[in-house]
């Protein structure tokens, strides 16, 4: 039995392992026109010499160099925001919840146990936000002015191999 699971393991490992992609970095990106506008965002997919491909939602998007006007990494500040105050809202209502006593009537203002999840909720989130807000000062993004220049999408191609 033993052999069996590390026969399947040694197997599952490799097809994992297989499917590494080691030509481009994984980096999401925004990609802008040259008049400033975001006309798409995603994974990049792959880069050649006049073209990105960028990947959202398993639907490819290309790119020619001659229309781009710059390009940033990673995501934008309200992204670190949202997550952080989502996950800061759950983690809060559950903790609100978990540590409110509702067993007496001898309090002044009883509270449930959903007064507490919505008190440990909305508390949570606030946190949650402020920190998100936080970690979008060290998220380290990067702007690549193209203008359709050739010799700037170089520089960008040669960051974007590892």
């Amino acid at each position: 039995m033993l052999v069996l699971v590390l026969f399947f393991g040694v197997l599952w490992s490799q097809s994992i392992y297989s499917q590494d992609d080691a030509n481009t970095k994984s980096m999401f990106v925004r990609v802008y026109d040259l008049g400033g506008e975001k006309i798409g965002k995603g994974d990049v997919g792959f880069v050649n010499d006049s073209v990105i491909q960028v990947i959202k939602n398993d639907k490819p998007q290309q790119f020619k160099v001659n229309n781009i006007g710059f390009i940033k990494t990673k995501r934008s500040g309200g992204h670190h925001v949202l997550i952080g105050a989502g996950i800061g809202l759950v983690s809060g209502a559950v903790i609100g919840a978990s540590v409110t006593d509702s067993s007496g009537p001898d309090s002044f203002f009883p509270w449930t146990k959903t007064d507490g999840a919505m008190v440990g909720g909305l508390l949570g989130a606030a946190g949650g936000a402020a920190i998100g807000g936080i970690s979008t000062v060290a998220k380290n993004s990067v702007i690549y002015t193209i203008n359709g220049d050739v010799g700037k999408w170089k520089i960008f191609i040669s960051d974007m191999k590892l």
